[in-house]
This record gives structure tokens, sequence and C-alpha cells, in this order.
């Protein structure tokens, strides 16, 4: 099993539960001010940062991955689905990979993006916005309803 883990600089990975760690070499930018990492459900590791989106590569290191808005402020795994937030748009990502925004505050800072009993709510300027809730069913895990 593989763990991941990150600080402002690097990306390290252990390949044996955590017994030994090894830095990863990316291109990612230094001196981001915040992280977020996401494993999706096809084993995918996800890292959402002040400075980008980026998805690890076979090779070991990662590429960035082009969203509308630079800055990914948080990452979440529903069933089969990818959700990043920014700070004024979420985006979603299914299992063909192809990233779309599925929701926009306008002008307003989204302030909090939850996920809890298969909804999905975002606060923005004082106000709570239902996205839309994960389905699932018999043939596949689930994926985002909006």
């Amino acid at each position: 099993q593989w763990w991941w883990a990150y600080d402002e600089e690097r990306v390290l990975v252990s390949r044996n539960s955590g017994l030994d760690w090894e830095d990863v070499p990316t291109n990612l930018p230094i001196n981001v001010s915040h992280c977020s990492l996401a494993v999706d459900h096809q084993g995918n590791c996800w890292l959402g940062t002040s400075k980008g989106l980026c998805l690890a590569v076979a090779s070991g290191g990662f590429e960035r991955v082009a969203l509308p808005e630079r800055k990914v402020r948080r990452l979440w795994v529903v069933g089969q689905d990818l959700l990043a937030a920014t700070a004024y748009s979420v985006f979603h990502c299914g299992p063909s990979q192809d990233w779309q925004e599925c929701w926009s505050s306008g002008s307003s800072m989204l302030d909090e993006l939850v996920v809890k009993d298969s909804k999905i709510f975002a606060l923005a300027d004082r106000a709570v916005y239902q996205l839309g809730y994960f389905k699932a069913n018999e043939e596949e895990e689930g994926s985002l309803v909006a």
C-alpha cells in the first residue's frame, strides 16, 4: 500500500505502508500557501495547491492539470468522482478524468464545501447551496448528480 505526504516544498511517498519514505521528483511549484491531497477510486494521487492542480504520473513525478481557476483550495473524493474547490467554483472529475465546472458562486467567495450523507453543499456569502448529491446504483459505485 502506497502512502503519500507533502509539505510546502516536496512530496513524499512510502511504498511499504510508511516504513520508508522517499522524495518524489516533481515539477510542483515551491512555496505554496496550502495543499490538499486526495487519492481517487482508481488509485490516482491528486494534489491541489495555491498554484495549481497536479496528478501523479507513472514516472514518479506530477503533471499539471489545467483548470480555469488556478488556486485549488480543497479536494474531495466522492465515490468515483473527485471534486476540486477553488475560490469561486467547484469542479467535478468523473472516471473519464474530464474536469468540468459543476457550480460557480459568481463573484462571491466560496467559503466551504461540505459532503454529508451523499449530499454536497456549498457556503458562499452567508448562503448555503445544495450542489447535487451522490447517487449509487448496482452497476456503478456512484456518480455526482447535479
